[in-house]
Formats: structure tokens, sequence, C-alpha cells
């Protein structure tokens, strides 16, 4: 049940995360890495 719902938070917010980051920084690379530890971390709280 969890899985799912952590999936779907995925789904709804790491377009928009990734596309706001990018905008700061310019660099695809970073900008996925910080989308990563983003999700990431907020799982593991």
């Amino acid at each position: 049940m969890i899985n799912k719902e952590l999936k779907k938070i995925y789904k709804d917010y790491s377009k928009e995360l990734y596309l706001y980051v990018f905008s700061l920084c310019k660099n695809h690379y970073i900008a996925e890495e910080i989308v990563n530890k983003v999700f990431y971390r907020a799982f593991i709280i």
C-alpha cells in the first residue's frame, strides 16, 4: 500500500520539481540528481 502511494507522489511531482531545479541550475544531470535525492530523503524520513 505504501509503495503505491510513494509511486503516485513521485509520478505527480517529479516532473515539476525537475523543471524547477533545471531552471535554476541549467544542467540536466545535476537536476536529475537533486530530484532523486529529494525524493530519497522524503521517502526515508
